[in-house]
């Protein structure tokens, strides 16, 4: 009999139809690992969530400040850990407010990079600025700023759900090709390095 997944994590995937981007924010340099990476909103299950669903409703309000129903949640993927949502943002009913009551986000420091959503922190991010940032953040770096300008590396693996699944769903496909090709041969150079490291090991 297979085993129930309990998912542990949620992950929102917040979608502007108008600016094709999503609603993206930094970690604060409390969280321990991967400071100051570009991540969507999300996180653990807790006590009071009757499910995951709840979960990503009530993180989404306290990072965000968007009130959610149960029937605007996607599912658009997942791993053994992390359930993977879509939402389409709808600005008629969906406000990013300025009063965000959490110290795990940063204010936003990277001017130059996406559109202000209106609260400061979160920022909403198309293809173009994915590609623009960098890939490979230290999970533990002696000053977080290090990983600025950096994404956590779950946004975008391509195995683990997150943004892929976006791809998957035909969103953002006018602009995919150019990310296709980048972090493809990234993926694979870095197998590459991987496979011939443990057969060097072996080997020795």
């Amino acid at each position: 009999m297979k085993k129930k997944i309990r998912h542990k994590n949620a992950a929102v995937y917040i979608f502007n139809k108008e600016l094709k981007a999503i609603l993206v924010h930094q970690r604060a340099k409390e969280e321990k690992k991967f400071p100051y990476t570009i991540l969507t909103p999300g996180g653990k299950k807790e006590k009071v969530d009757k499910n995951i669903f709840y979960t990503a409703i009530r993180e989404i309000k306290e990072e965000t400040g968007i009130e959610l129903h149960k029937n605007e949640l996607i599912e658009i993927g997942s791993t053994n850990t992390t359930k993977y949502f879509l939402v389409y943002f709808n600005p008629k009913i969906h406000n990013v407010s300025d009063c965000i009551c959490t110290d795990e986000i940063l204010n936003w420091t990277l001017t130059d990079i996406g559109i202000d959503s209106g609260d400061g922190k979160n920022r909403w991010l198309s293809w173009s600025d994915l590609i623009s940032c960098k890939q490979g953040p230290r999970m533990h770096p002696t000053d977080p700023r290090e990983n600025l300008g950096y994404l956590h590396p779950a946004l975008l693996n391509k195995f683990q759900g997150g943004v892929w699944n976006l791809r998957r769903q035909g969103i953002f496909n006018i602009d995919v090709k150019c990310l296709i090709k980048k972090f493809y041969k990234v993926e694979l150079k870095l197998y590459v390095n991987y496979k011939t490291n443990i057969f060097t090991k072996k080997k020795n």
